[in-house]
C-alpha cells in the first residue's frame, strides 16, 4: 500500500491521492495528531470516571459503615425518631453501577467506525444525556450527607424525596442510555458485513 501512495495510486480505504514522499508523510504525521488526540480524550474519560466510581465506591463502603450510624446519632441527639436511611445507600449504589457504565461506554465510543457519524452523534446524545442524570443524582447524594451533619434535620423529608425520585430517574436514563448502544451496536454490525461485501464486489 505503501508503493501505491507514493506512485500516486488512489488509497481503497480513504479515497484520497499521494504524490511523492512527502505528501505522504504530512498525511501520516497529520493522522497520528488526529489519532492520538482523539484516543487521549477517550482515555481521559475512561480515567475520569473510573475514579470517580472508585470514590463513590468507597463513600458507599463508608456510609454503610460509619455515617449511618453518626446521622442516627444526630437525629437522636435532636430528639428525633431515626428513620430508615436505605434509600442513601441504594442512590450510592446506583451512582457506583452508571460511573461503570459510563467508564465501559468511552471505550466503545472509541472504537465506534467513522463510516458511523449519525450514530456516533446519537450515542454521545445519549451517554450526554445519562452523564447529566448521573451528575444531578450524585450532587444531590453528596448534599444529602453534608445537610445533615450540619444538623439541617428539619429537612429531612425533602431531601429524602428528591434523592427518592433522582434514583429511579437514573436507573431509567441509564437502561435507555443502554438500550440506545445495543441498537446501534446492531446497526454498526449491519455496516460492517455491508462494507465487507462491497469490498468483495470491488475486488
Amino acid at each position: 500500500m505503501v508503493r501505491e501512495y507514493l506512485k500516486g495510486r488512489r488509497c481503497g480505504a480513504c479515497k484520497e491521492y499521494f504524490r511523492g514522499e512527502k505528501a505522504f508523510s504530512a498525511y501520516l504525521s497529520q493522522r497520528a495528531k488526529k489519532c492520538y488526540r482523539r484516543y487521549f480524550h477517550y482515555y481521559e474519560r475512561w480515567v475520569a470516571n473510573h475514579k470517580s466510581k472508585e470514590k463513590a465506591l468507597a463513600y458507599l463502603n463508608v456510609i454503610k459503615t460509619e455515617k449511618l450510624e453518626q446521622l442516627r446519632e444526630l437525629l437522636e441527639h435532636f430528639g428525633l425518631k431515626a428513620p430508615e436511611f436505605g434509600f442513601l445507600a441504594e442512590a450510592w449504589e446506583q451512582i457506583v453501577e452508571c460511573r461503570r457504565v459510563l467508564k465501559w461506554s468511552y471505550v466503545y465510543g472509541y472504537y465506534m467506525p467513522e463510516e458511523a457519524s449519525s450514530k456516533t452523534k446519537l450515542f454521545e446524545y445519549l451517554q450526554g444525556e445519562a452523564e447529566l442524570a448521573l451528575e444531578r443524582l450524585h450532587d444531590c447524594a453528596e448534599n444529602t450527607i453534608k445537610r445533615y451533619s450540619k444538623g439541617l434535620e428539619h429537612e429531612f423529608d425533602a431531601i429524602r424525596t428528591e434523592l427518592v425520585d433522582r434514583t429511579p430517574s437514573t436507573r431509567f436514563f441509564f437502561a435507555n442510555f443502554v438500550n440506545g448502544v445495543s441498537n446501534i451496536v446492531v446497526w454498526i454490525g449491519k455496516l460492517e458485513w455491508r462494507l465487507i461485501i462491497m469490498s468483495r464486489e470491488m475486488r
